[in-house]
């Protein structure tokens, strides 16, 4: 049972239902990450939103750092 959830950007991060998640960026992968205690769609999607933070978070401070 694949979910895919959808961002801007072109960003999805596809979820196979277990504990692995596939972060895409116009079709091409840019990580993936497991979390084990995703039970269902509702904590996946949370999981896969604040994964996503986190990255775009990095994102932010590394260019900041470049500045």
């Amino acid at each position: 049972m694949d979910l895919t959830f959808k961002y801007d950007n072109n960003i999805e991060i596809l979820w196979d239902g277990d504990v692995n998640f596939t972060i895409q960026q116009d079709g091409k992968v840019m990580q993936s990450f497991k979390d084990v205690n995703v039970k269902n769609k509702e904590e996946a999607e949370a999981s896969a939103d604040e994964h996503l933070a986190e990255i775009l978070e990095e994102e932010k401070l590394r260019h900041a750092d470049d500045h």
